[in-house]
């Protein structure tokens, strides 16, 4: 099995195992922030993420434009 075709039975049994525990997949399914103010504070919470000491070590550096992609994704997918 290639790494390829694994990585989505890895991500399917994840977020199984997400709804199994009642984790919630999305930070829109928290319902603790309304989705104005999230998406209100992307653009900060991006630049924080930037200036945070561990970014420099990925593999990959992500630029703020990358991490504002990943940060509105994880609203709803």
């Amino acid at each position: 099995l290639s790494l390829h075709d694994a990585l989505p039975i890895l991500v399917n049994w994840i977020q199984f195992m997400q709804k199994e525990m009642n984790i919630p997949l999305t930070i829109q399914e928290l319902g603790t922030i309304a989705p104005e103010e999230y998406f209100a504070a992307i653009d900060k919470m991006a630049d924080a993420a930037l200036a945070d000491a561990c970014t420099v070590n990925n593999p990959r550096v992500p630029t703020k434009e990358d991490i504002i992609k990943i940060y509105t994704k994880l609203w709803s997918f």
